[in-house]
């Protein structure tokens, strides 16, 4: 169970056609179509002024990213935002389309901290022709697969999550 989310980018390159944060952006015109992918930092997150204390935060589990997926491009300010949380006394719930760099680097980086973080990883299908449809940028099921098979390796604990919907659903 967690207590809420947070979120350090406005857009997400994988561009997944059933995204309800994305489709949420635009109806309410927060961002403009051309500008999701894109997948811009909301403010930049700094070491020290972004380790806050929020009141009644301390203690809670944390999802994050809820609106995007962490990438290379903003890796250090993803690490820094999920260090902050869980220095502020909170859990966090790393939620990942699982690219295996990525995935290889917080393991690396957060493996003093496994107490306070596990990941979720989210597998739409084991073919990679029906991730392509509906999630254009996101890892293949390949990489997935390798970035879970490494996970398994660590002792972070470790959540995966078939979306069923989206098994078979592209047969071409």
């Amino acid at each position: 169970m967690s207590h809420g989310a947070e979120n350090i980018c406005a857009g997400c390159p994988y561009n997944c056609k059933y995204c309800c944060a994305k489709a949420w952006a635009l109806f309410y015109k927060k961002i403009e179509p051309r500008q999701w992918l894109a997948h811009k930092l909301l403010r930049p997150i700094h070491p020290i002024s972004d380790y806050r204390k929020p009141p009644n935060s301390t203690g809670k589990t944390i999802l994050y990213p809820s609106t995007h997926d962490i990438t290379m491009k903003h890796y250090i300010y993803h690490l820094i935002k999920i260090r902050n949380m869980i220095y502020s006394g909170n859990k966090v719930l790393v939620i990942s389309k699982a690219n295996s760099r990525v995935i290889r680097n917080l393991c690396d980086s957060l493996l003093s901290m496994k107490q306070s973080v596990s990941f979720m990883f989210t597998i739409g299908s084991v073919h990679s022709k029906t991730l392509k449809f509906w999630e254009p940028g996101a890892p293949t099921f390949e990489q997935r697969f390798k970035a879970l098979s490494m996970h398994m390796k660590e002792v972070i604990q470790l959540q995966y999550l078939a979306h069923q919907c989206l098994m078979h659903i592209l047969l071409i």
